[in-house]
């Protein structure tokens, strides 16, 4: 790779420059958990990692998304009654440190 090529950054963002902000992560949020990406199966499948048919349900569900590069560091948690989005100008995993802990608060709430 030549030097100049080092310098773009598009050679040092995972994400190709793309910028998310709270209101896109909370877009995807709602798409997904109404089924707007996957049908109702499959979107109950990725949220309690498993198959309705499968075994008993489980009560409630989660997922949590995480990515970053050096410098930058988003975590979405998504749980039943609540939905935690963290954005840091900070190296991995700094937003998912505070993520965690939030989700314990939250959890401690309930």
């Amino acid at each position: 790779m030549a030097r100049e090529q080092l310098h773009d950054s598009v050679h040092r963002h995972s994400g190709g420059r793309w910028v998310l902000e709270r209101r896109d992560l909370l877009r995807f949020r709602h798409a997904l958990v109404g089924d707007k990406l996957l049908d109702a199966r499959n979107t109950a499948w990725v949220v309690t990692n498993q198959l309705p048919a499968e075994t008993p349900p489980q009560s409630g569900f989660g997922i949590g998304v995480a990515g970053g590069a050096p410098g930058v560091n988003t975590e979405l948690e998504i749980g039943d009654e609540f939905t935690i989005i963290v954005l840091a100008n900070l190296d991995p995993s700094s937003a998912s440190e505070v993520a965690r802990h939030l989700r314990d608060l939250v959890e401690a709430l309930e």
